[in-house]
């Protein structure tokens, strides 16, 4: 698969903004489904510096023992993989072709434009899903 090099800039763009928005969505799920105030909680978590991987752990574990469930097996399944594709995606894909000769005809752009786009789909799904859960999170919760 062949990106205009303009949409792979935006697509790729919009892969790293998900990335954040997904785990700061996450934090706030943690943050009203865990006892005390949603606020405190977020604050901690943010002082303390959790990272993707550890707010993804740390909110399935707190979901095995609720009642009541925000996001579904495959939702995490992803989450977790996330991590390595978000640092593929900020620290690594363009290293995979931008040194080729005219990489923008080169089949490392192209493999790279592949997994551009099975990731872009993938995480704008999964960024609409982690924001649904928020919004409802934050309406049960509501303390």
């Amino acid at each position: 698969m062949k990106l205009k090099f303009d949409t792979f800039k935006a697509w790729h763009s919009e892969i790293v903004l998900f990335a954040q928005i997904i785990e700061n969505d996450l934090k706030w799920i943690y943050s009203y489904m865990r006892a005390g105030d949603p606020q405190g909680n977020y604050d901690a978590l943010i002082e303390a510096k959790i990272t993707f991987g550890q707010i993804v752990h740390e909110l399935q574990e707190l979901e095995t023992h609720a009642q009541l469930r925000f996001l579904q097996d495959e939702d995490y399944d992803f989450l977790f993989q996330m991590a390595r594709k978000r640092n593929y995606w900020c620290h690594r894909c363009a290293l995979d072709f931008v040194y080729k000769p005219n990489f923008l005809e080169s089949p490392e752009y192209d493999e790279t434009c592949h997994k551009l786009f099975v990731d872009h789909e993938r995480f704008t799904e999964v960024n609409e899903n982690v924001e649904k859960a928020r919004i409802r999170a934050s309406q049960v919760y509501r303390r």
